[in-house]
This record gives structure tokens, sequence and C-alpha cells, in this order.
């Protein structure tokens, strides 16, 4: 049965969800798998995990909360769209708040407990995953415009919108490293600074990059549809 999206880790164990709807935990020591959650109705699009739960998206809109030790559901949340990249958990005091984008517009902060805490309408489809740094949240809909929101109270609320860069083409990953947000669009890859949205290196490749770019140090890699990967020199 082939594994969707990218793999979970946490608490020394790996999660993958398979097409059928199961949620598989993977012990990495001895390779021994077990079924947290037998196959369902709704195949999974993306999952995070996050201490001793694991978020499974699934192709019906739904955000699910799993229990890491015994497979239990914790809660369901349903949305009105389609959510394509995993979650975002992101540690609130000792709880977690957990960012779920979608292609209904929207972008949505959700509560240790299961229960909406803050939600902001982008106005256009969400296929990737935010991106977090420093109580600042990054976000880009279909429409490749880039926002950036301050987050208050732990993330539940009210955001302030910071700034908005459109980019003229879908964006299709973001990265944040050094006080800087790249942003990977159409065939380009842009830089802007973090706090205030002012935009500075930017290269154009020769295909359309595939995925959100990988940044070490003064080096950018980025992978491409066109089956290249590009190494590039920050300035």
């Amino acid at each position: 049965v082939p594994i969707v999206g990218a793999p979970g880790v946490s608490g020394g164990r790996v999660f993958v969800a398979s097409a059928d709807g199961c949620l598989h935990a993977i012990d990495p020591r001895t390779s021994v798998t077990g079924t947290l959650l037998p196959a369902s109705g709704s195949a999974p699009t993306a999952l995070a995990a996050s201490g001793d739960t694991v978020f499974v998206c699934t192709t019906a809109g739904e955000i699910k909360a799993i229990d890491a030790t015994n497979g239990e559901t914790a809660w369901v949340i349903a949305t009105d769209g389609r959510i394509c990249a995993p979650p975002l958990p992101v540690p609130a005091g000792r709880a977690v708040t957990l960012y779920v984008t979608a292609t209904d517009g929207w972008l949505r902060a959700i509560g240790p407990d299961g229960v909406q805490r803050a939600a902001a309408d982008l106005g256009a489809a969400i296929h990737i995953a935010a991106v977090h740094d420093r109580e600042r949240l990054y976000v880009a809909s279909s429409d490749g415009v880039l926002q950036a929101f301050d987050l208050a109270n732990d993330g539940h609320g009210p955001w302030r919108k910071r700034w908005a860069r459109p980019l003229g083409d879908e964006v299709r990953g973001l990265t944040v490293a050094n006080g800087h947000v790249f942003a990977a669009a159409g065939d380009s890859i842009y830089r802007f600074d973090a706090a205030d949205g002012q935009r500075g290196w930017h290269h154009r490749t020769d295909c359309t990059i595939s995925g959100a770019p990988i940044v070490a140090g003064p080096l950018v890699y980025l992978a491409s549809l066109g089956g290249a990967i590009s190494c590039l020199q920050l300035s």
C-alpha cells in the first residue's frame, strides 16, 4: 500500500500514513511496525507528530488528533476544503497550537482541546504549509500572495497582518532562516526580510520549482519539476 506524504517523528518513533487510511508507528531501532489507526473511508493527505499526538489530515478535509500511545482519536475537526500540506504544531507554553492550511482559503489555529482558537481568510486556496518563527506566522496562497501575521495570546488571536507581498505565481514552498523568509514561486526564489517584508535577494531558475527551498548557511538548495537540483550562493 503506498505511503502518503512525509513521515512524522516524535518520542523516538516514526509515524506514516498509508493510502488505505491506516496510521502506522515504527520503532527505528527495531523496525517493528504497529498500526495505530485502522483503515478508514477517508484517505490521509498529510500528517504531523508532536509529543504524544499525531495529527492526521484526510481527503474529506478533516484533521484528526490521534493518541500516539493507544491509537484513540482525541478529536476531529472538519473544514470546507482539502488539506494538502502537513499541519504545523507550535509549542505554546506546555501545550501545542496547531496551524492548518486548506483549499477553502482559511488558515486555522487549533488548540490542544480541538477547539478552533483563531482563523484568517486568505481569499484563495492554500496548498502549502505555513511556517513559524519568533511569534510570527508566514503563509502563501494559490494567488501568489505571501503574508506575515503577528501572533498574540499563544496564537489564539487576535492576529495582526504584518505585511503582504504579491509574487505573481503560486508559491510552492516557504522556509524561514536567519531572519529571512525564502519563497519558491514558479521558476523563481525570493528572499524577504522576515520583520518588514522588504524584498532582497532574488534568483530565477530554468524550470518550475517543486517545493520549499532548503537553506544551509550561505547556500540554498532547490528541486525543480525538470528533475534538477540547484545549489545557489546567497549574496
